[in-house]
């Protein structure tokens, strides 16, 4: 996020840009330290929903690829090592303890 970005308004325009994507709803649902021993980088995570669909703005350096899954398909990647970003990870765990 550029300096001085709130995690809202950032999130809110990295999903508008790679996926095209708007949301009506949006909940904070976990804030992690990226790295405690590296870095004081902190990630803030946001469940989105009421999705609209619009225009995908990716940067030029993205290659992107936008592929819908069911949840428990997702949660299945990560235990097949398909997915292996932390934020991600994350991110379905967090929102899978909330469901239940």
């Amino acid at each position: 996020m550029p300096a001085g970005e709130a995690p809202l308004a950032g999130a809110q325009r990295e999903l508008r840009e790679e996926t095209g994507l708007q949301a009506r709803e949006w909940q904070e649902v976990a804030r992690i330290a990226v790295s405690n021993s590296v870095t004081d980088e902190l990630g803030t995570i946001f469940l989105a929903t009421d999705l609209r669909e619009g225009e995908a703005a990716p940067d030029g350096t993205e290659d992107l690829r936008l592929r819908w899954v069911d949840f428990n398909e997702a949660l299945t990647m990560i235990d097949d090592g398909q997915i292996t970003d932390l934020l991600t990870i994350a991110a379905l765990e967090r929102v899978g303890r909330l469901r239940r």
